[in-house]
């Protein structure tokens, strides 16, 4: 796009919206040399939109959304924002029956606990096993203050865009890498048995933010993540052979590698036994 040399080009923002969800700036305004910002989709909405059996048009707007929501019996939508309006984001839960967790789940999840409880080092408080609608966010945060070893099976959902809005998902919502910052935690290591736990966005000044840096601001010596997605069949494989070397005594780092080095000699294919990472 080029303009003559000498015309000025005014950009400004309107809130009338026109032209569409997919036409911000319209013909005319190039006409005028005027360029005018109407609106702003994020595009992930499309997958949000099939899941309420919609698809993106005019016809998918705000309103026709709330009304889905209601008849879905899904939560209400929350706004966020910052100080200085720089951002605006809508947050829309979950349908709760969603995350109810099926008996085949519960197996696999039950089989990563009972590794957890035998190497558990912190006898005098125990352990504790948050399942199913057991495990609430208020509760999984008090166990991160109480428990020296946290370990989690589960689904969570990567931001790519907005890394802090990551979350391991919960029976009541979720855990937000957001959420970690400013908190102080007990437990110094940290398992995060969750598809691609490892994800995050380089910040200015090389940083990474991601579960994993969160988890070691509020206070964690060492994460084990996921570098990328696992089937439920085979993870359960691998968090049993990390399980049996680490409570023979060795390192986090030593008790993977053995842990591969059993995988690999049981055939197992890499793209399972080189998912799991430690980060310290």
């Amino acid at each position: 796009m080029s303009f003559p040399i000498g015309r000025a080009l005014n950009i400004g923002v309107q809130s009338k919206i026109n032209g569409g969800p997919d036409r911000s700036i319209l013909d005319k305004d190039i006409k005028k040399y005027s360029l005018v910002s109407r609106r702003y989709r994020n595009r992930r909405i499309g997958e949000f939109l099939k899941e309420l059996d919609m698809t993106e048009g005019k016809g998918a707007g705000f309103p026709k959304i709330l009304r889905a929501l209601k008849k879905n019996e899904s939560p209400k939508p929350v706004f966020h924002t910052d100080d200085d309006r720089s951002y605006f984001v809508v947050e829309l839960p979950i349908q709760p029956k969603f995350l109810q967790v099926t008996d085949s789940e519960t197996e696999q999840v039950t089989e990563q606990v009972k590794r957890l409880v035998f190497v558990i080092s912190d006898k005098a408080l125990g352990t504790r096993d948050l399942k199913g609608s057991a495990c609430r966010r208020k509760s999984v945060l008090s166990a991160l203050e109480k428990y020296s070893m946290f370990h989690f099976a589960g689904h969570a959902v990567i931001e790519e865009s907005q890394q802090d809005m990551s979350r391991l998902l919960l029976s009541d919502g979720a855990l937000r890498v957001s959420g970690l910052f400013g908190r102080k935690i007990k437990s110094r290591f940290v398992f995060l048995n969750g598809c691609q736990t490892a994800r995050g966005k380089v910040l200015p000044g090389d940083e990474m933010n991601s579960f994993s840096r969160a988890f070691h601001f509020a206070g964690a010596d060492e994460v084990i993540v996921n570098l990328w997605e696992v089937s439920d069949s085979h993870s359960p494989i691998m968090t049993k052979l990390f399980y049996e070397s680490f409570s023979r005594g060795l390192s986090s780092e030593r008790a993977l590698q053995q842990a591969q080095k059993q995988a690999i000699a049981d055939g197992l294919s890499p793209f399972v036994w080189a998912a799991i990472k430690v980060i310290k």
